[in-house]
C-alpha cells in the first residue's frame, strides 16, 4: 500500500529543488494558484529475483622480498558467494498541471516509467580474504530493501518531476522577466 501523504510531500520537495518558488499542500476547498493532479495507473512491482553464484577468486599479493629486495608474490584464493537481487517496476502517471493567471497554464501529459533495481553483493567468503577485490568486499551483505513508496518516487523522478518543474519554471520565469 502506497503512503500517499509521504508521496505528496516527497514529490513536492523534488519539484521545489528546481524552483525558486515555495509550494505548500492545500486542503480541498482552498483556492490555490497552482494545481497538480497525478493519477498513478498500472503500477506493477514484479516479483523479486534473487540469484546466487559461487566463484573461486585468486589474486597475486606481495608476500615479502627476495635477497635482492625484489617483491615475492604469492597466489591467494577464496570461494565467494555472489548474490544478485533484481526487481522490475513500472507505472503510468497521468498528470494535469494548471496555474491560475492572466494567461493560464494548462499542461497535461502521461508519463510511462520503468525501473530495474539491481543490487550485487558478496554474502559469504571462504578462504583468504585478501583474494577478494576490496571494492567487492566493501559491499558485503549490503541489502537495501526498497518499499513501494521508494519505487513510486524513483519512477516519478525519471522524467515526470523534471517536466512538471520545467513547466512551472517557464511560468514563473515569464512573470519575473522585465519587459524591454
Amino acid at each position: 500500500m502506497i503512503n500517499l501523504g509521504y508521496y505528496r510531500f516527497q514529490l513536492l520537495s523534488a519539484i521545489e529543488q528546481f524552483q525558486n518558488v515555495n509550494f505548500v499542500l492545500v486542503e480541498p476547498g482552498e483556492n490555490p494558484e497552482a494545481i497538480l493532479n497525478i493519477t498513478i495507473e498500472n503500477f506493477m512491482l514484479w516479483p523479486r529475483d534473487e540469484r546466487l553464484s559461487r566463484r573461486r577468486v585468486s589474486r597475486n599479493i606481495v608476500a615479502g622480498t627476495d635477497s635482492n629486495g625484489k617483491p615475492v608474490y604469492q597466489t591467494v584464493t577464496a570461494i565467494v558467494d555472489i548474490v544478485q537481487i533484481q526487481q522490475r517496476t513500472n507505472a503510468r502517471f497521468k498528470t494535469s498541471l494548471s496555474i491560475k493567471a492572466e494567461t493560464p497554464v494548462k499542461f497535461q501529459k502521461t508519463f510511462t516509467a520503468n525501473y530495474n533495481y539491481v543490487n550485487t553483493f558478496i554474502d559469504n567468503i571462504q578462504g583468504d580474504m585478501r583474494a577478494v577485490d576490496p571494492s567487492l568486499s566493501m559491499s558485503r551483505g549490503m541489502v537495501n530493501e526498497l518499499t513501494e513508496d521508494d519505487y513510486i518516487l524513483i519512477l516519478s523522478k525519471q522524467e515526470m518531476v523534471r517536466r512538471i518543474a520545467d513547466e512551472i519554471r517557464k511560468f514563473y520565469d515569464s512573470k519575473t522577466k522585465v519587459p524591454k
